[in-house]
């Protein structure tokens, strides 16, 4: 995938300690799940391990506001929003659109994330 190769690497900003429990984090305004969580959001069958959030929050902002704690082999990824909000799912509050949560599923490698993602369009 062309996303997966050109666009991710640019908007990527760096990979801290995970969440320990997302489902009781209320992300700030300008941040949304994708990947696992955003799955999981969405009642499909997985359990997250590895978490992904999209910001169009300035860095310092974003780190503060989430607690986050740098670790290059951390399993949260945090990368910059690069479309227009206008676009983000309506039921579901701070959650990125359905192909971009499949295109992350997808690019994960893990096994299971490449078998549930279509799920996301039953």
């Amino acid at each position: 995938m062309a996303f997966g190769r050109k666009i991710r690497p640019k908007i990527l900003i760096g990979r801290y300690r995970r969440i320990e429990d997302p489902e009781a984090l209320q992300l700030p305004c300008g941040c949304y799940w994708s990947g696992e969580v955003a799955a999981e959001k969405l009642h499909i069958n997985l359990r997250s391990q590895e978490q992904t959030i999209y910001t169009n929050l300035e860095l310092l902002k974003a780190v503060q506001e989430l607690r986050l704690i740098p670790d290059e082999n951390g399993l949260l990824e945090l990368l910059n929003a690069f479309w227009n909000k206008d676009i983000i799912n309506e039921q579901l509050e701070n959650v990125v659109p359905k192909p971009l949560i499949y295109v992350d599923l997808m690019l994960s490698g893990n096994h299971r994330n490449i078998e549930i993602a279509p799920e996301l369009f039953e």
